[in-house]
């Protein structure tokens, strides 16, 4: 049976000056590196499972609560990696290899913030496959001694088989069940011409419900006036078209006398917005571009584990093939 227990694996020593508010997501000191962490390793409550870890389990279980990583903190860590090896301590080497494999992960989100940096050498326990000579090797003695490779219908069938017990399935994104579903889909039904109205105003009212509400905008919606491109998401294009005005909302907006009611309206309300001081400026901007840093450590984690996937299943394969020789 699998054990199951809480992903914290480092600790970290701060000072009370260093302590980050979750509640605000901002760090109180260096926001976006974490040159003030120390990790050091625990072994108590620890799953070994590195494939039960995700992105942000994996900065929890190395101590590290910024998603920049430098070389000083990616030296850091190494450390205290090394330092469970089972020569160098009492633990378990399924210790070591669980740690080297997460710092693996680590380093890799680090070489892909650092594209120009000096590379810190990472750990490799991965046996080292043949080389191209000897792929090719390995490939002609097959055919020649395999009858079941000469035939084109059996050699198809091996092929497509083991293809398909190594072959790793790309996640799918896209909006297939959507479409395929009937969500969104108005129900038309027979209605006289004196019932049309009403039931336009029910509709409209429906819509305005299900608009789902994605918070301040940096735009007024993802169909950028600016870029010109229009909607690049259908589904997006869907859920953000112009929401229909129904009778309620039109008592509800203000009256005008003609334009120059109007204009005089909008010149005050622009009077009395007031712009966003320097300090709340600054929270926002450095909110946005942790948020924007966090996704594009997501993205490239599960690139990571997408490639160890791949990376396994090919030495699998030239395993299979090396024992038919």
């Amino acid at each position: 049976m699998k054990k199951t227990c809480p992903k914290s694996g480092i600790k970290i020593h701060e000072t009370p000056s260093q302590i980050q508010t979750h509640s605000s997501n901002l760090f109180s000191v260096d926001d976006f590196t974490n040159k003030h962490f120390s990790p050091q390793i625990t072994t108590s409550n620890i799953d070994l499972d590195i494939e039960n870890y995700s992105c942000d389990d994996l900065f929890i279980l190395l101590g590290i609560q910024g998603r920049t990583l430098d070389e000083p903190l990616m030296k850091n860590v190494k450390k205290v990696v090394l330092k469970t090896h089972p020569d160098k301590s009492n633990l378990h080497s399924d210790y070591y290899i669980f740690y080297s494999k997460a710092y693996n992960r680590l380093h890799s989100i680090y070489i892909a913030q650092n594209k120009t940096a000096k590379s810190i050498n990472n750990f490799n326990n991965d046996y080292n496959p043949a080389n191209s000579d000897e792929k090719e090797k390995l490939l002609n003695n097959l055919f020649e001694t395999n009858n079941n490779f000469k035939n084109p219908k059996k050699f198809n069938k091996w092929f497509n088989d083991k293809f398909e017990k190594h072959h790793v399935k790309e996640e799918e994104h896209g909006y297939g069940d959507w479409l395929k579903s009937d969500e969104g889909v108005a129900e038309t039904a027979k209605i006289s011409q004196s019932q049309l109205g009403s039931e336009m105003e029910k509709y409209k009212q429906r819509i305005q419900g299900i608009i789902p509400y994605q918070g301040i905008q940096d735009t007024f919606s993802s169909s950028s006036i600016v870029s010109g491109d229009g909607f690049s998401d259908l589904k997006q294009a869907y859920e953000e078209s112009v929401i229909p005005v129904t009778q309620q909302d039109y008592n509800k907006m203000k009256k005008f006398n003609g334009v120059d009611d109007y204009t005089n309206f909008r010149d005050n309300q622009h009077k009395n917005v007031k712009p966003m001081s320097e300090q709340n400026a600054y929270k926002f901007l450095k909110k946005k571009n942790r948020d924007l840093e966090d996704q594009c450590v997501a993205m490239t984690y599960e690139n990571i584990k997408h490639t160890e996937k791949q990376r396994e299943q090919n030495k699998l394969f030239w395993s299979d093939l090396k024992r038919l020789t």
